[in-house]
């Protein structure tokens, strides 16, 4: 365990330099890009455009094939179950076994580890939001030191999550029944993994407010909080959906740390799946997936449909 925390150190260490590389060099190419957009005629961007459509429509297709592949695989495999080692017929058996409450596995039903997944993602997402909006407003006001704040709050995003998973596991160990405290920790872990997320959706949105919207409202007597809520809140509305999506995706596909910190009641589906992986369930297994890219694209339906419509008249 002692030498697990000491290369998660370093592990730290080097990431923590990476990001901070990235944020310097990232601020200035937002600065260089700037100026070039004021240069640029209308004429020459269109001409650019019309260059690079070939090279997305290759781009999108590829990416199209190496996500939607594996995906699409699991998808069908999950209704054709194996039998004596061969293929049976088209059957939603696996998907009715999840609705079977009776049927146990693993010391815990499936349906019973869906409802841990839905739960710690929604505890996720308000958790996220919180702590990732209220990140925008401190980057937002600091100037000098809004480098060293970034690496600080991007930290999460490239340490990796068995490094968090590790750390909340030692604190564990000074709990007395840490057992009853794993939902707990495994909410802590997915909400410090996904916060950055939501940072950065709501960070660029927030510094495109004109500041003298927010005087206008200061200046007629209306508290920073009244402020916030009439003015600030409609305008990032649509980052703070799209960062929701993103936290959500993230806390109820992970695994790393919460199969370190989960206990036989705080199963997620991704635990799940991979005990059936690991009992050569294959079906259940991919059924589970299923119903993981069911929640995961519903979320970013969501996003989309109550996002698109914030208003963002002032940025």
């Amino acid at each position: 365990m002692d030498a697990a925390a000491s290369l998660s150190l370093v592990s730290i260490i080097i990431t923590s330099i990476f990001i901070f590389i990235n944020v310097h060099f990232q601020s200035s190419l937002n600065y260089h890009d700037h100026i070039q957009n004021k240069k640029v005629s209308r004429t020459t961007k269109s001409g650019r455009k019309k260059a690079i459509n070939p090279l997305i429509s290759m781009y999108i297709l590829i990416i199209t094939f190496l996500v939607g592949a594996p995906v699409l695989s699991v998808i069908i495999k999950s209704f054709f179950p194996l039998n004596a080692g061969r293929t049976d017929n088209l059957s939603i058996t696996a998907y009715t076994n999840i609705l079977n409450s009776r049927q146990s596995n693993f010391g815990t039903t499936l349906i019973h580890a869906i409802s841990n997944s839905i739960s710690f993602a929604a505890y996720t997402v308000i958790l996220s939001i919180i702590i990732g909006t209220t990140v925008s407003f401190i980057l937002k006001g600091k100037k000098k030191s809004v480098k060293i704040l970034d690496t600080l709050f991007m930290l999460p995003i490239s340490v990796s999550s068995v490094i968090l998973g590790l750390g909340y596991l030692k604190l564990m160990n000074y709990i007395s029944n840490p057992s009853r405290y794993s939902s707990i920790f495994i909410i802590l872990a997915h909400t410090v993994i996904a916060f950055p997320f939501v940072t950065r959706a709501v960070k660029p949105v927030l510094d495109k407010i004109k500041p003298d919207i927010i005087q206008a409202g200061l200046s007629l007597g209306e508290t920073p909080f009244r402020v916030f809520i009439t003015i600030q809140l409609p305008l990032i509305k649509s980052a703070i959906f799209a960062g929701a999506a993103f936290a959500f995706a993230i806390s109820i596909g992970e695994m790393n740390a919460t199969i370190l910190l989960s206990s036989e009641r705080t199963i997620t589906i991704p635990i799940m799946m991979y005990r059936l992986i690991g009992s050569y369930n294959f079906t259940a297994a991919c059924a589970l997936g299923t119903v993981l890219i069911i929640f995961t694209s519903f979320s970013f339906l969501l996003m989309d449909f109550y996002g698109s419509d914030s208003n963002t008249g002032g940025i």
